[in-house]
């Protein structure tokens, strides 16, 4: 659902930064699903999925404890990262801004910890390039990450280039990236929301719309 009205939002107002940072509540679609995962990170990425306050609110009490328990796990790191972005993308302009740094913090812990997660990696790029230098964008080291990271995936690193090639203002280098990672891998759902985001960019918004609906042909329960 997440993926349909954040495609459907950059096409109908052609205003990409209203979704910017709100890709940190993607689902989660490389390293996390192919390990195994604990019935309590489960439960979080099922409340996240949800997107509603309580469920956030209730994923966030869920991730801290498994930090707590499990201090040294990436896994736990990302994904309380991810509900802290949950919570940013919600709260007010100033209320946001902490929550936004502690996201950005802890991508960085989880990466620390495993540099070769591929979803933390690709979320802390994607935070880098797009957040302001108040909260932790940093565009340079996005760079430096994506390079890194394209040795470690190529699907992701292809699409980190795309969110790096953005930040620049290089819409032709990020299409031509974003294209490249729906080639290796069509049914990528934070992939094919990147690629509407840079059509709209390009104000091709036909194009962009024939993508949301490869989107939803993806994943059918996204109509609910």
């Amino acid at each position: 659902k997440f993926v349909r009205d954040c495609a459907r939002t950059l096409v109908r107002s052609s205003a990409a930064p209203l979704v910017v940072l709100m890709l940190a509540a993607l689902p989660s679609t490389t390293v996390a699903q192919a390990k195994a995962v604990s019935p309590e990170t489960r439960e979080v990425r099922a409340l996240l999925a949800g997107a509603d306050a309580d469920g956030v609110t209730r994923a966030t009490a869920l991730a801290e404890a498994l930090v707590a328990r499990e201090p040294r796990s990436a896994d736990a790191h990302f994904w309380l990262a991810r509900c802290q972005g949950a919570t940013a993308a919600s709260a007010s302009s100033l209320g946001s801004i902490r929550w936004w740094r502690r996201h950005g913090q802890g991508l960085r812990r989880a990466v620390e910890l495993e540099p070769g997660h591929v979803d933390a990696q690709l979320a802390l790029i994607r935070f880098l390039s797009r957040a302001p230098m108040l909260v932790g964008g940093d565009l340079d080291e996005a760079g430096q990450r994506q390079q890194t990271l394209q040795q470690i995936d190529p699907v992701a690193g292809s699409l980190a280039l795309a969110y790096v090639r953005y930040a620049h203002g290089d819409l032709d280098g990020a299409l031509a990236a974003n294209y490249r990672t729906i080639d290796l891998d069509p049914a990528h759902p934070e992939g094919l929301v990147a690629l509407v985001q840079v059509l709209t960019a390009h104000r091709r918004l036909p194009e962009g719309a024939r993508w949301i609906d490869a989107a939803i042909a993806t994943d059918p329960s996204d109509l609910r």
